[in-house]
Formats: C-alpha cells, sequence, structure tokens
C-alpha cells in the first residue's frame, strides 16, 4: 500500500494533527447551535499508537440539537 508519506508518519506530532483535526470539525457545528457539550478524551500517545497506525475508542461524544429533538453522539478513531 502506497502513501503519501514514506515512512509513515506514527509520531506523537502526528497524533495531535490528528486529533486537533478531528476537535476543529466537530467545533464547527457549536457556532451554528447544532452541537453542545463536547467532551473529547484520546488515549494518551503511549495506548493510541498500534503499529504505524492509532487506534481510540470513544474519543469524543457531543450532544446535536435540532429544535425539540436531541441526540447523543460519539466516536472512535482508527488511522
Amino acid at each position: 500500500l502506497a502513501t503519501l508519506t514514506k515512512p509513515v508518519l506514527a509520531n506523537e506530532e502526528t497524533y495531535g494533527l490528528i486529533q486537533s483535526f478531528l476537535v476543529n470539525n466537530i467545533a464547527k457545528f457549536t457556532g451554528i447551535g447544532r452541537i453542545t457539550g463536547i467532551q473529547v478524551s484520546f488515549p494518551p500517545y503511549s495506548e493510541a499508537k498500534k503499529g504505524n497506525s492509532f487506534e481510540g475508542v470513544a474519543v469524543w461524544s457531543a450532544v446535536y440539537t435540532d429544535d425539540l429533538e436531541s441526540v447523543s453522539m460519539s466516536g472512535s478513531i482508527s488511522f
């Protein structure tokens, strides 16, 4: 499998960039009042790194609100 970067940069800096990317995209929805209560709980780098990959279960959660209904959301990462 070819990648754009050789070797694959599965280091702590990349892990931090992935976290920032995810959180920044979720946060865009707070400005329009659709998401509240964002909780972020990424595992430490030493636990998330699995070979040349990162894994984390339930690394974020939030409440999506639309008029009179709300939905709890959560997500995991696997890169």
